[in-house]
């Protein structure tokens, strides 16, 4: 009833402008476009601020790029103390940079000036920073997000400039920290619009990098992401919106468009945005259309109840429809619009009509589906028992065989030994060896395969309780060895414990074999804090590490980067220790030189990291 009585409303309007005179039509549509024009002026203006901002913006960071990108060269041919004079001579040619240091392969800042810098540096590890990532392995410049430099413990942009060495390696990158405080001033001038128009500027997950109107909120890492504008920039979207900003509560006008800002082709943008209250931008319009609202209520009233009570007949065969649509939305799917309806309300009841069949086979598709998908479930259901069944038999049924074999080889050495020569007596070793070594294969694949099928409990884990438990029984194994072990306390993540144990004993394992051969030997178990949303932890030791040219290979089933004569191992290990990291949100990477020990590093999502 409502629904019908507010559509006859409408129509009775629209039949008192009907009879309204020449001169009334031309008044009022007149102030209908000069508002719509207002509206358009002042939208279009704050849409080329925001241009004019983001061209700043973007000749800003592309100068600071080419001057970075022009003294690269210098920075990895010449010796520390030349880098240092040209860092030095790039902030004194530009006022862009806020610092510039230079980083080697392996992400440890070598310097930064100016100098007086660096007494703040509280670590010089920058290896688990995505952007010097990104750099070492796509090897071109990287314009980075919003993140809180070593260097000023304040927010920054990095531009990073890559060092290729003359033999094509990577030598580590040049790296500048743009200084983010001129991007505020930038393009002040509000032409044609309220002087409490101001632009602003996010990073590409909506974090504020530059604020005319509020520069501190640069220093607050205040989060953007919700404000209508900066999203639908990020979604590389550019216009204008009406929306009420979720920082400050008030209604405003937005003008938004994306920008790369040295960044290349397929990353993600960064966003411009030009704001300004709806009371300031929409006064005008507000005028034109209350004068409007006002004539238009005084004209309209003589005549609405003449229409409201001519329009109500006409108006019945709709709520007949809409009868027919409240059956289908309580589920009788084979409700249709009744027949004899006249004019355009036949063809909006035959299209009705036709929309409830499509919906109703629709209904009976999905249901089918549902139906396929059930079975197909219950399928890999029972293909996953029939597997685990398998593995279990396969596991069974071939170490019967290879302990036949090991045992029988064992007394063929032990009751004729008088009756074999040398070489009898070494096949006859080698193969007790392999029927051992194919053991501890099988032994290894069903731990694979578990790592993979196990159902995940998820609690509370103490690593550091954990990786001393497992220091202490490699201990005892070997006590002779001089090993000291290293375990940061209140290491702690979210987790299945067992599967997590397992991850420690094969990294803690793998330290202690590596470093059979360094007297003492040095086993660290850390952790700093979150590596892109993940708590991250690595074990370094001083063994005798690997060529960094086969580190594709480390996390590989059955791939081993030292001979088996040198060191025990099957090669499972490590491909676990990656499966059940990825089961948790985390993931897994090495660091090495030959001689210079080993660090690996993995991340466990959604957890703590250290616990106070």
């Amino acid at each position: 009833m409502i629904g019908r009585f507010g559509l006859a409303g409408r129509l009775s309007v629209w039949m008192l402008a009907a009879t309204l005179g020449t001169t009334a039509a031309i008044a009022v549509l007149g102030a209908v476009v000069g508002s719509r024009s207002l509206e358009q002026t002042m939208r279009g203006s704050l849409l080329q601020l925001a241009r004019g901002y983001a061209d700043s913006i973007s000749g800003y960071v592309n100068g600071a790029e080419a001057l970075l990108e022009a003294t690269a060269p210098g920075a990895v041919e010449g010796d520390l103390g030349s880098a240092h004079l040209l860092a030095r001579r790039v902030l004194s040619a530009s006022r862009s940079f806020e610092y510039v240091e230079l980083v080697d392969a392996g992400g440890r800042i070598l310097f930064v000036e100016p100098a007086s810098l660096s007494a703040h540096l509280t670590r010089v590890d920058l290896g688990f920073a995505a952007w010097f990532q990104q750099v070492r392995d796509r090897r071109r410049v990287v314009v980075s997000d919003l993140v809180v430099s070593l260097a000023t413990q304040r927010p920054s942009v990095d531009i990073a400039i890559p060092l290729i060495g003359s033999d094509g390696g990577f030598r580590g990158a040049w790296v500048g920290g743009l200084e983010l405080g001129q991007l505020s001033t930038f393009e002040r001038r509000q032409e044609n619009t309220a002087t409490s128009a101001y632009g602003y500027l996010t990073d590409s997950r909506g974090l504020i990098v530059a604020h005319q109107a509020r520069p501190d909120s640069v220093l607050a890492q205040t989060d953007y992401s919700a404000v209508p504008p900066v999203r639908e920039a990020l979604k590389g979207r550019e216009g204008t919106i009406l929306y009420v900003s979720p920082i400050d509560g008030l209604p405003k006008v937005g003008a938004y468009l994306p920008i790369l800002a040295g960044r290349e082709r397929g990353d993600l943008p960064w966003a411009v945005g030009f704001a300004i209250s709806t009371v300031a931008a929409f006064r005008p319009v507000r005028l034109v259309t209350w004068t409007l609202v006002g004539f238009a209520v005084l004209l309209g009233a003589a005549l609405a109840f003449l229409g409201t009570m001519t329009i109500r007949r006409a108006l019945r065969p709709v709520g007949l429809l809409a009868d027919a649509a409240r059956e289908m939305q309580m589920g009788n799917l084979s409700a249709r619009a009744p027949a004899g309806m006249r004019y355009e309300l036949a063809d909006l009841a035959g299209a009705f009509n036709r929309m409830a069949a499509a919906v109703q086979l629709s209904q009976e598709r999905l249901t089918a589906r549902a139906q396929e998908l059930e079975e197909s479930t219950a399928h890999l259901q029972a293909a996953n028992r029939e597997l685990e069944a398998f593995s279990y038999s396969v596991s069974h049924d071939l170490r019967a065989p290879l302990r036949s074999i090991d045992g029988f080889s064992k007394a063929i050495l032990e009751d004729y030994e008088h009756l074999l020569d040398a070489e009898g007596k070494e096949y006859l070793r080698f193969l007790r060896q392999s029927a051992q070594k194919m053991g501890v294969l099988i032994d290894d694949l069903l731990t694979l395969s578990r790592a993979t099928r196990a159902e995940l409990v998820q609690e509370d884990v103490d690593l550091s309780g954990a990786a001393r438990e497992i220091a202490g029984e490699l201990a005892g194994r070997d006590p002779p060895r001089r090993v000291r072990f290293e375990v940061d306390a209140g290491l702690s993540a979210r987790g299945d414990a067992r599967l997590l144990r397992s991850v420690l004993e094969n990294l803690l394992e793998n330290a202690w074999k590596f470093t059979r051969g360094c007297d003492p030997a040095l086993i660290e178990v850390r952790g700093d804090g979150q590596a892109e949303g993940a708590s991250h932890f690595f074990v370094r030791d001083n063994g005798v590490g690997f060529d960094m040219r086969y580190v594709g290979k480390l996390f590989q089933p059955f791939q081993r980067l030292h001979r088996a004569e040198d060191f025990e191992g099957t090669g499972i290990g490590l491909a676990s220790v990656k499966r059940i990291l990825a089961r948790h949100g985390g993931q897994a990477w090495a660091s090495s030189q030959p001689g210079g020990g080993t660090t690996i590093h993995f991340t466990i999502g959604n957890g703590n990291g250290r616990r106070e």
